[in-house]
């Protein structure tokens, strides 16, 4: 058995535990009560989609997309900007 053989397995394994990691870091979880659409969202702040678009554009507030591909926002970062801006 070479070397290459003994450390495959163990490095796979670490591949597969870190790519599952960051996966389920940026996954959108199940949506719930904490979670809104983009109109929803801009209706919440108070302003457009668009100016929503622009603010997720220039890194000042998250947009998450679900596994289908549904822009969604976290309501506790709405709150995070909203105060923010006070």
């Amino acid at each position: 058995m070479s070397l290459q053989h003994l450390a495959e397995g163990p490095l796979r394994a670490l591949v597969a535990d870190e790519v599952t990691r960051v996966l389920e870091a940026h996954q959108t979880p199940e949506p719930s009560a904490g979670w809104l659409n983009a109109k929803t969202a801009a209706a919440y702040l108070d302003t457009t989609e668009a100016a929503l678009r622009a603010l997720v554009r220039r890194g000042q507030l998250i947009a998450y997309r679900s596994e289908v591909g549904a822009v969604r926002f976290l309501r506790e970062d709405l709150d995070d900007h909203a105060r923010a801006g006070e």
